[in-house]
């Protein structure tokens, strides 16, 4: 190799690694996509409801089902809803649309909420995303009756086997609920490592919400990386720390995480005031969690990609001056999800 063309590969060299460093910024987006099934039967789960009506016409096993809940609405949409590939194409575009109004090209991560399966997910990156530029595809199938579990989708690649913490839940027998799934990403060669949550809802006890918070614990300590980032529907409002003070509170705890929402100043657009709207409140259900042993290292935020993306084609109003989510229907096939997304940038110095 002659000394000219040598010089010139060290300059490319040179060149190249200080644009990566220029450009170690990236962007994480959680979406709680409310109810993302497809229209076929998994075989052990209770997806009933999300059927077409002229398969539960025919079945007396989704029959039976739908009579065997107590709830009066849940039962008449578990008869009544025709849950078809026309429904599920128009809901896959729908939250595409959303992945796609917060950056050009979507967030590098994206951590959804409430989704059947990795069948599902394909659909979404087939139909919507091909161009993305997304490499890593996780969904870990849980024990949820329901069938819904969390998936993380990144454009770095996978450099470890993924895994999926089940929460152990308090009393005896209680449904089981969706695990903690860890996803460890190559992110501008540091070993980040994802947890994605979907907490119990608020109409368990808070008991159940610990039980995940401790899960998430465990699985920080055991992660040993510095590069942490936990995130999802954590399903805790606002004055509830019982499940987030164990993982956020605690001055004893080294793998404390800290709370990326009481780091800046702007949240949202549109008088929106939270990810979740319930009889006229606005919460952060939805969280971003950065862990705290990363604050000390070289992970700084980036306040101006920081948001609740909330476009006003997804918003309805409600009131004077006020406004909610517009959520997917099904029989007029408009609508989105009950819940918004939250975007956070993070940059390696």
């Amino acid at each position: 190799m002659t000394k000219a063309l040598l010089t010139a590969c060290i300059f490319i060299f040179v060149s190249l690694q200080a644009s990566a460093s220029q450009n170690s910024s990236f962007t994480v987006m959680t979406y709680n996509v409310e109810n993302l099934f497809d229209w076929e039967h998994d075989k052990g789960k209770e997806d009933y409801t999300y059927l077409p009506k002229s398969i539960k016409n025919k079945s007396s096993e989704v029959k039976e089902y739908c009579r065997s809940i107590s709830n009066k609405n849940y039962r008449n949409e578990c008869y009544n809803l025709s849950w078809t590939p026309t429904v599920v194409r128009t809901k896959i575009n729908n939250i595409a649309a959303m992945i796609k109004a917060s950056a050009e090209r979507g967030p590098d991560v994206l951590v959804l909420q409430e989704v059947e399966n990795i069948k599902v997910i394909a659909m979404l990156l087939q139909w919507e995303l091909a161009d993305f530029g997304y490499q890593t595809v996780e969904l870990i199938e849980g024990p949820d009756r329901r069938g819904i579990d969390v998936a993380v989708i990144s454009k770095f690649p996978k450099i470890k086997k993924s895994k999926l913490h089940l929460v152990k839940l308090p009393g005896n027998n209680p449904r089981p609920t969706r695990g903690i799934l860890e996803v460890r990403l190559n992110a501008f060669g540091k070993d980040l490592a994802v947890f994605a949550n979907h907490w119990p809802s608020q109409g368990n006890s808070a008991s159940f919400r610990m039980a995940a918070a401790e899960t998430l614990h465990n699985a920080t300590v055991a992660a040993n990386t510095p590069y942490q980032i936990a995130t999802g529907d954590f399903n805790t409002v606002s004055g509830e720390n019982s499940g987030l003070s164990r993982i956020t509170l605690h001055s004893d705890n080294p793998y404390k995480y800290y709370d990326v929402k009481s780091m800046v100043k702007t949240y949202a657009d549109n008088a929106v005031y939270g990810t979740h709207w319930y009889r006229g409140k606005w919460d952060f259900l939805d969280k971003m969690l950065l862990f705290g042993g990363a604050m000390n290292v070289d992970v700084k935020l980036v306040p101006e990609y920081q948001r609740v993306v909330s476009p006003a084609f997804a918003l309805i109003k409600s009131g004077n001056n006020s406004y909610r989510p517009k959520r997917f229907y099904a029989k007029n096939r408009s609508g989105f999800s009950d819940h918004l997304p939250l975007m956070v940038g993070f940059k390696f110095q």
